[in-house]
């Protein structure tokens, strides 16, 4: 409003302007031929977080952005569906994806090249870059997503113990412990992961940016700060019903989508890991069977026994595990079949560490019919058969008047005389 644009018709004095160099002029003044080229988006991550995997993949970034789960995508409006959008993946499983999508058409017109050139990681830094062929020129009305898996440190945890979560250290909110920046949840595996936007935590990053090239000129972006909450260390161990360690158990570990009613296939998409097994350390000092040992965030875990020791019987039912936070201060607490395990069974150490011992019983304890067990039966079949002893003993005429004496005093939860 109140300002006023002129395209002249005069092209060095000549009055020959083309119809395409009006329109190019008119699209220039409505901001229509902004380029966006040679970029390249940055995350530099804080002290709180490692890359997931990143101690077993080597030194090759193709194959730490792989441990990593790093992925690129690019939300553009559907050209077969209006008001809709899809989503194009340009960058999975450590390489670029080979796709006519995730290509764009060179300036030449013949020439196809990936839309993401690589992704690199600094490991001095702890910088992962997305970089997009310099070439390319982001699409208007798209949105581009850098995501990769992250673990908290050591050193979160330690920040955690002694001071709980950072504190702004100025400004207005000055003494308030640090919150997520909004528009910082990441939503893209699940909807339910909202873990970052108003809640307390560390800052995964110290800085997250775009860098490119606006039409001439080179500018960045700079986004807002999620936050990774740290989580509680636990150690799940073996146990038979002496206390002592017990291994060769064998289980799996779901999240809080687990279903008791389905199959281990149904519910692979919510394993976390399979196939753990209770071991005892090689440390000659270790005395535990140790089933895991790691750090489990907030939230709801199932771990169900796939196959018991040799000689005991199977768990009444999957180990619910559940982490809340109140107030700064991490709570495990557990429960089999319904039943609270406390006690003994379930204690945290000087250094935070939760320890969860998972007790098996002998099998014949628990019959596999889920009855009260075959020890009733047995006790009152010797008896009986004592009951039937003691009769044909007593009718030898050698003993009989040295039996009356028994008869007496004997009494039997059975009349003899009916046997």
């Amino acid at each position: 409003s109140g300002h006023f644009m002129t395209i002249s018709d005069a092209t060095t004095n000549n009055y020959n302007t083309t119809a395409e160099t009006l329109k190019n002029d008119l699209r220039t003044i409505m901001g229509m031929n902004e380029t966006f080229s040679n970029i390249v988006i940055q995350d530099d991550l804080s002290s709180y977080v490692d890359l997931y995997g990143l101690s077993n993949a080597g030194t090759d970034a193709a194959a730490i952005m792989q441990a990593a789960k790093a992925k690129v995508t690019m939300k553009v409006p559907d050209p077969d569906k209006p008001g809709e959008t899809q989503t194009i993946t340009l960058y999975e499983n450590g390489a670029p994806v080979d796709s006519d999508a995730a290509k764009f058409t060179k300036a030449d017109g013949t020439t196809k090249a990936n839309i993401i050139q690589r992704l690199e990681y600094d490991a001095d830094t702890k910088t992962v870059k997305a970089v997009f062929d310099p070439d390319y020129q982001a699409v208007a009305g798209a949105v581009y997503t850098l995501s990769f898996d992250v673990k908290t440190t050591d050193a979160a945890y330690t920040m955690y113990a002694d001071n709980g979560y950072d504190k702004y250290a100025e400004g207005e909110k000055q003494g308030q412990t640090i919150t997520g920046d909004e528009d910082t949840d990441f939503l893209g595996t699940d909807p339910d992961n909202a873990t970052s936007v108003n809640k307390p935590g560390f800052c995964s990053n110290d800085e997250a940016k775009a860098t490119y090239t606006h039409n001439t000129k080179d500018e960045e972006l700079i986004y807002p700060h999620p936050v990774i909450q740290v989580a509680a260390k636990v150690d799940i161990v073996k146990i038979d019903e002496n206390g002592s360690a017990l291994e060769g158990a064998k289980f799996n570990l779901y999240n809080d989508k687990y279903d008791a009613n389905k199959t281990i296939a149904q519910n692979a998409g919510c394993l976390i890991e399979e196939n753990l097994q209770s071991k005892k350390p090689t440390d000659p000092a270790g005395n535990d069977a140790v089933i895991r040992s790691g750090k489990l965030g907030v939230g709801t875990y199932y771990l169900v026994e796939t196959e018991a020791p040799g000689g005991y019987n199977s768990l009444p039912g999957p180990v619910k595990i559940t982490v809340t936070e109140t107030n700064g201060t991490l709570t495990l607490t557990a429960e089999i079949a319904g039943v609270t395990v406390g006690g003994d069974k379930l204690q945290k150490d000087n250094d935070g560490v939760w320890k969860l011992k998972v007790q098996n019983t002998a099998g014949y304890e628990l019959p596999s019919s889920g009855g009260p067990g075959t020890r009733i039966f047995t006790i009152l079949g010797s008896i009986l058969i004592l009951g039937a002893g003691i009769l044909l003993w007593s009718r030898n005429p050698a003993v009989e008047q040295a039996s009356a004496a028994v008869h007496k005093n004997l009494i039997l939860p059975v009349d003899i005389k009916k046997l």
